[in-house]
């Protein structure tokens, strides 16, 4: 049996392409794709933490407002796509200059750690705040 020598090379240079292009691209792609989901985590975050205190600043006592920041919270979160177990071990924290917190044109801050849902427990996939001030005409 003889072994015909393919004299033409017609297409070596795609196959060689895709040789050395597919294991680069790869990566890229993993990175982009995490990139994206970190970052829109951090978005819908920074949207919820700036809910959450605006519903602390114009409610109308200390108690209700931190049912409404709860309220927030439940419902934001689900509406911004968080599972039920993720809003359940999502943390938040209420600060304050001066107590109780909740008194006319006090500046309150409230930081809000979002758990991953791949990571074990007391691992935080973003951690971020914001402030508001207490609204004067209550």
């Amino acid at each position: 049996m003889q072994r015909k020598l393919v004299l033409s090379e017609e297409g070596s240079a795609a196959v060689e392409f895709s040789m050395l292009a597919i294991p680069l691209f790869i990566p890229i792609f993993i990175y982009l794709n995490t990139f994206a989901s970190l970052s829109y985590t951090e978005l819908t975050a920074r949207t919820l933490v700036r809910q959450m205190v605006r519903a602390f600043a114009i409610s109308d006592s200390a108690q209700s407002a931190e049912e409404n920041v709860f309220k927030v919270l439940k419902i934001g979160g689900a509406a911004l796509g968080y599972s039920p177990d993720q809003i359940e071990r999502t943390r938040f924290e209420i600060s304050c200059e001066n107590q109780p917190c909740w008194r006319r044109g006090e500046r309150v801050k409230i930081e809000l750690r979002i758990p991953s849902n791949q990571e074990p427990a007391g691992q935080y996939l973003s951690t971020v705040s914001a402030e508001e001030y207490v609204s004067p005409w209550r």
